[in-house]
């Protein structure tokens, strides 16, 4: 369409979307589909859950609500972080938006400006490179294979940066690999993106899905040390089995 912006038109459809969308048409066939396209847990929402919003729809808790979220969900989202990461924080820090998507979308495009670069470790989630796209920034794909277990280093960074990088875009555990940062890690890397004013994004939405011996890792620590340097985005999606609920939250300055 000639009414279609410049920035649209550089966007593709999500290849999640379209795999998803065969799925289903493969299952009405009747046929036996195994999809890994959709990060979906495979167990539905806890029936607490599920109790606890139809008694708030019964008592009419269905008004406009201040745009960060209400003061009780905003606690919740800050108690978070010190329940699992033990990183005190106040409720004026935490946001809540429309899935953890729409918190990604909306830090790209509070903090970047035309040019910027944007450095995507590769694989990467689909959708990354369209929001920086959308934000009139450049994604730079830093990529790391399987012999490198699918990470990035601060030598990989090192190599890939210019003085147009603005930000690095951090996903523990990966989707799609499923490979994971030990905190050692995730430290290391947070030390060269400090040393180099790059912001970093860190994506952690599947950060309560590791397994023994791996431990949880976060940049928590990062943002309670300087919290101008991070915004650590998180979800209900994967951890409580809350897909459709679309609610995700940032913790930033």
């Amino acid at each position: 369409s000639s009414l279609q912006s410049p920035a649209l038109a550089r966007v593709k459809p999500s290849a999640t979307l379209a795999l998803n969308a065969k799925t289903q048409e493969m299952r009405a066939q009747g046929r036996n589909v195994v999809s890994l396209a959709v990060g979906e847990p495979d167990f539905p929402t806890p029936e607490h859950i599920c109790r606890a919003a139809k008694e708030a729809i019964d008592a009419r808790f269905t008004r406009y609500t201040a745009v960060p979220g209400i003061p009780e969900l905003r606690k919740a989202v800050a108690g978070y972080y010190a329940t699992f990461y033990g990183v005190e924080a106040p409720m004026e820090a935490a946001m809540v938006s429309n899935g953890g998507k729409q918190v990604l979308y909306n830090l790209f495009m509070a903090l970047l400006e035309p040019g910027d670069e944007v450095l995507v470790p590769a694989p990467y989630w689909v959708s990354y490179p369209a929001m920086v796209e959308l934000a009139d920034a450049k994604p730079v794909f830093v990529k790391a294979g399987a012999e490198a277990c699918f990470k990035i280093t601060p030598e990989s960074l090192e190599r890939a940066r210019t003085p147009r990088t603005r930000m690095l875009i951090l996903n523990t555990p990966s989707n799609p690999t499923g490979c994971h940062y030990n905190q050692a890690e995730l430290d290391a890397i947070a030390d060269w993106a400090v040393a180099h004013d790059v912001f970093i994004v860190s994506d952690e939405v599947y950060d309560r899905l590791v397994y023994a011996p791996a431990r949880p890792s976060s940049l928590a620590g990062l943002w309670k040390r300087q919290p101008e340097r991070v915004a650590i985005v998180g979800a209900l999606s994967k951890t409580f089995a809350m897909t459709g609920w679309r609610l995700g939250f940032v913790l930033a300055h």
